[in-house]
């Protein structure tokens, strides 16, 4: 103490002075925060009725369901209502107050926030109708600063003052009544994915070869292959017995019910994949121009890339031009069966137990 006391005595005036007012601005820092700390909370009004739009690809709608609980849990006497194409998802999902596909069915209702995440849109009429109230939408992703999709979403609600955790995946769960795995290990394979020109090298494309490969494993595997009815078949009759090809046979929250029976799950970054994680089945998703860093797991799993440069090219838009989509087909099988094989219930592994390794580049 002495030795400072000398210190700030041998200091010229000017130093003295501005040694003076730095302690006297941290000390009104420090009055602040410590106000802060005890300070009442605000007395904003709490919104009353609050909309929320997933009208994107199902992928997109699983992954702004984190958005719906955090909206609950900041404004917990909030109406919300969901708009979505995919009802059949969250059917009696108890977080939301009423769930349509279209908003001209919910009548004149009005709302105090409209929440937009990444991917929906609102037509033209629906954005002039004068209802929605203050509307909240994702900024444009680009190429960089790149965040999981459902963190971007989450940004909407932090911004109105929501400061928890990111809650976790929701998908509604179906029984479809007709069908229950036979004993032994189920693989899901998911070799679909959004059609079209837009998506077509989102397609990983030797899953013959992978099923193949699986069912020469062992035979207690079984696999099943999701997806629509207009996604490769690749069954070819392979396995007899073994292989079911259920492609386009459920509604969604049915095929939630069926890959939670799965011991595994292998797909392309698509809305199945999504679900896959929403139920906590250890999955393996191939990733070629779309971004793993945006669309990859939350719940823990296997993400698999190539190192080629290029990739991923979905926001340089030249995934749309590609010719020769070498960050997909350079996947080799054998990669993906070793990903695959490594979730397996093997010895005294118990059922759905999710392995230390969550990535991989090949």
């Amino acid at each position: 103490m002495r030795d400072f006391v000398r210190k700030f005595a041998a200091g010229s005036r000017t130093q003295n002075a501005l040694r003076l007012l730095l302690a006297g601005f941290k000390q009104s820092v420090n009055r602040r925060r410590a106000l802060r700390l005890v300070r009442k909370p605000s007395a904003r009004p709490q919104p009353q009725r609050v909309l929320v739009v997933l009208n994107g690809g199902i992928g997109n709608a699983v992954e702004a369901t984190p958005l719906v609980q955090a909206i609950r849990a900041h404004w917990p006497d909030a109406s919300i209502d969901l708009c979505t194409p995919y009802e059949d998802l969250f059917r009696g999902w108890c977080l939301i107050s009423r769930l349509t596909s279209r908003l001209d069915l919910l009548g004149k209702s009005a709302w105090d926030h409209t929440l937009i995440p990444w991917s929906s849109t609102l037509s033209p009429q629906e954005s002039s109708s004068g209802r929605l109230g203050k509307v909240h939408v994702v900024p444009l992703i680009g190429a960089w600063f790149i965040k999981p999709e459902r963190e971007y979403n989450l940004d909407m609600i932090r911004a109105l003052g929501y400061r928890g955790p990111t809650p976790p995946l929701y998908v509604s769960v179906s029984d479809p009544g007709a069908w229950s795995p036979d004993p032994g290990i189920w693989v899901a394979l998911v070799p679909g994915g959004q059609g079209g020109a837009k998506w077509k090298h989102k397609h990983w494309p030797h899953f013959d070869v992978l099923l193949q490969s699986l069912l020469e494993y062992a035979e207690q595997v079984n696999v099943c292959i999701l997806g629509g009815s207009g996604d490769p078949d690749i069954a070819r009759r392979q396995g007899e017995g073994r292989v079911l090809d259920m492609r386009g046979r459920w509604s969604l929250s049915e095929v939630a019910w069926v890959l939670k029976q799965m011991d595994a799950a292998v797909g392309n970054d698509c809305g199945p994949m999504h679900i896959a994680d929403a139920v906590r089945v250890p999955t393996v998703t191939l990733f070629g121009p779309t971004c793993e860093l945006k669309n990859g797991p939350l719940h823990g799993g296997t993400v698999l890339t190539t190192s080629i440069e290029c990739r991923p090219c979905q926001y340089a838009r030249t995934m749309f031009t590609c010719s020769d989509p070498r960050c997909l087909s350079e996947l080799s099988p054998d990669a993906v069966f070793r990903a695959v094989t490594g979730w397996l219930p093997q010895g005294d592994r118990s059922r759905h137990h999710l392995a230390p390794a969550a990535s991989a580049t090949r």
